[in-house]
């Protein structure tokens, strides 16, 4: 072999060892931009599922708020803290639906209740009213009969009283 052709043999070489560098170059380079990828991509995903977690939450807690406001008379509750749980947040908001049903059922029973209690009390009223109505209308029944067995003794004595007297004068 010939110097020539040992200096082309490690040209070849060095490009050769170039190319394969270039390659892994790329394929490092490919293989981070996909990890950089695939860590954004978990990372908006993760962000998603604590949007979808945040808005469960405020809808729960507006859900209760407004029942403890509006049907109850009930004050805001106070926000809270949470405490760290070991159960993932679907499992946390399908807990907090659990008990914001909870709630909503404990107000609706208790209008309910009320609104039981309310017809009682009208119906007792109306009772009483219908009541003394008739005790008034048998009362007024009385007064007219008592005043009618008055004038039918008034108009006996005085018809007494006038025969009496024809029978003297004759």
């Amino acid at each position: 072999m010939t110097p020539y052709d040992k200096y082309l043999n490690c040209l070849v070489e060095i490009i050769e060892h170039i190319s394969q560098e270039k390659k892994k170059q790329s394929e490092i380079s490919q293989d981070e931009r996909s990890k950089v990828s695939e860590k954004e991509n978990e990372y908006m995903r993760r962000m998603d599922e604590l949007k979808k977690a945040e808005v469960a939450v405020r809808q729960q807690y507006q859900s209760v708020w407004e029942s403890c406001t509006n049907q109850s008379g009930l004050r805001r509750p106070m926000d809270q803290r949470p405490v760290e749980t070991p159960l993932n947040w679907l499992e946390a908001v399908k807990i907090q639906e659990q008990f914001a049903n909870k709630i909503r059922n404990w107000f609706n029973d208790i209008t309910q209740r009320a609104i039981i209690e309310r017809q009682k009390k009208i119906q007792e009223e109306q009772k009483r009213r219908e009541e003394l109505i008739a005790a008034k209308i048998l009362e007024e029944k009385r007064r007219a009969e008592e005043v009618a067995r008055l004038e039918r003794e008034r108009g006996e004595v005085l018809l007494e009283e006038m025969k009496r007297k024809y029978k003297k004068r004759h």
